[in-house]
């Protein structure tokens, strides 16, 4: 299972790799983007099969990001989970729309992300 992570905080990115490194679950390659534009670039370059992204970021935002995947059918196959500070409230609709699968809320925990990745294997496994 390779993985993008997309957030511009590299400390965060670094957190959640961590994480996910650490589930024990099996990972092929684990991508990592400071903002949406970034991520495009290597969604397009590589094989994804998770995509983690942040809201809030400069340049392409985490909104934005999801938006033009779906528009260009960009790693259309890819589960999409938005990792966020904030409360997503009509964000919902738009995310769900176009196609995001999980949301995790930020500080999270290491099991949050490990069910997580579980998800997105029975969802791979489909």
């Amino acid at each position: 299972m390779n993985v993008l992570i997309v957030d511009d905080s590299r400390v965060m990115r670094m957190k959640l790799k961590g994480i996910l490194t650490g589930t024990g679950l099996p990972l092929g390659q684990v991508y990592e983007a400071g903002h949406g534009r970034e991520a495009l670039a290597l969604l397009e370059a590589h094989q994804v099969d998770a995509l983690f992204t942040d809201i809030n970021m400069p340049e392409m935002d985490g909104r934005e990001l999801i938006k033009e995947m779906y528009e260009r059918q960009v790693a259309p196959n890819a589960v999409k989970i938005v990792c966020t500070t904030e409360g997503l409230g009509r964000l919902r609709d738009d995310f769900m729309r176009f196609g995001v699968n999980l949301y995790i809320e930020k500080p999270f925990e290491a099991e949050t992300v490990r069910q997580a990745l579980l998800e997105v294997g029975r969802r791979l496994a489909e």
